[in-house]
């Protein structure tokens, strides 16, 4: 309990530290400031600035992804092991952060607001395209590729726990993702349950639905942002007001929309693998087993925190499974959009509680 709660606090005081600098890109105009941007070539600027949230990032990933888990005995890494990864990780996200940045800054120089809205929606699908490809470009992950039911399935070896996969690839090219290590802790029958709910959230359109609402939302908040920040004439303030407006935008959907929509798309996959013949007790064996890894039912203390969750708790997960009322929801919508807010250069796309630190779990945020 202690471990998540303080993980909860180490996420709350980072979204302050970074609404602050929110705030400040957009109260503050580069040609007036302490220094001077706008003679800066746009590879400079755009380069200065993702250098100074790298350098923000690395005491705040260190507190959650080495400190608080060593004093609360969840790792055996040494600091220089962790930092090994991290720095691996990092570097390669503020590569691609960059390349993105440049992109919609001459998109915008070419062709206005609406080149940004193109180069911003060409990212998103190269995002959602190549999100496996991008994970393992970040730990340096090995996979083990199987074939299920005609699909392919790539088994991840990961060393965090919290790490669930997910599905990859953009809907109608779809690849379950799943940790390697859970062939050997979870029986054969359990994991052929795993499997047949990955199946679901395809065959029921849940995960298309997830990727396209994150799509959506993603689009809304960045072209909100970019319009009112002036991006259709970009420059070093234009640029930066536009990445602070965007990142505060996506605290709404993030907090108060998606989790419920993640939540419900949960219930619905659990019904439809249920009514497709499953065992009962077979399949709430599978969803306590891999809930367990993530110690979900500490993180919903006080149980309130679980409307800001993506995942529904075991009991709620459990009652629905009696009632069988029917539910409509978005697959992983709530990750699939952190995921693709990297494209418009989100200051929170890795800072979810359980992202801080985790680079296992930057590009693909645990969930069912």
């Amino acid at each position: 309990m202690k471990f998540q709660r303080s993980r909860r606090w180490l996420a709350a005081g980072n979204l302050l530290l970074m609404a602050g600098l929110m705030v400040s890109l957009m109260i503050w105009p580069s040609e007036t400031g302490l220094l001077s941007l706008e003679g800066l070539p746009s590879a400079a600027v755009v380069g200065l600035f993702l250098g100074i949230y790298w350098l923000i990032s690395l005491p705040i990933d260190f507190l959650g992804g080495y400190r608080l888990p060593a004093l609360h005995g969840k790792t055996v890494e040494s600091p220089g092991q962790w930092f090994k990864r991290w720095l691996r990780a990092s570097l390669v996200h503020l590569l691609l952060l960059w390349v993105q940045g440049m992109l919609l800054w001459e998109m915008g120089a070419w062709l206005g607001l609406a080149g940004v809205i193109g180069g911003l929606i060409l990212i998103m699908l190269l995002l959602l395209s190549l999100q496996l490809w991008i994970g393992r470009a970040l730990n340096g992950w090995t996979v083990q590729p199987e074939n299920d039911r005609g699909r392919l399935v790539m088994y991840v070896t990961n060393q965090n726990q919290a790490f669930t996969g997910g599905i990859a690839g953009l809907p109608g090219n779809e690849v379950i993702v799943l940790p390697q290590y859970w062939k050997t802790r979870f029986s054969e029958k359990v994991m052929k349950m795993i499997l047949a709910r990955r199946q679901g959230a395809i065959v029921t359109a849940s995960h298309g639905r997830g990727a396209a609402l994150a799509f959506l939302t993603q689009l809304i908040c960045f072209g909100l942002a970019a319009w009112l920040g002036g991006m259709h004439e970009p420059n070093a303030s234009h640029f930066l007001q536009t990445i602070g407006l965007y990142s505060l935008f996506n605290l709404l959907p993030m907090l108060f929309l998606l989790p419920g929509m993640s939540r419900k798309a949960t219930l619905e996959v659990d019904r439809w693998t249920f009514y497709k013949n499953a065992d009962a007790d077979l399949l709430r064996e599978a969803f306590k087993q891999t809930s367990r890894l993530q110690d979900l039912e500490q993180a919903f203390q006080p149980a309130w925190l679980g409307f800001f969750h993506p995942t529904p708790t075991l009991p709620d997960r459990q009652a629905a499974m009696q009632t069988q009322k029917p539910q409509k929801g978005s697959w992983f919508v709530l990750a699939y959009s952190q995921y693709l807010s990297w494209a418009g250069l989100n200051l929170l796309g890795r800072s979810w509680s359980a992202q801080i630190g985790r680079p296992e779990l930057w590009a693909f945020l645990p969930g069912d």
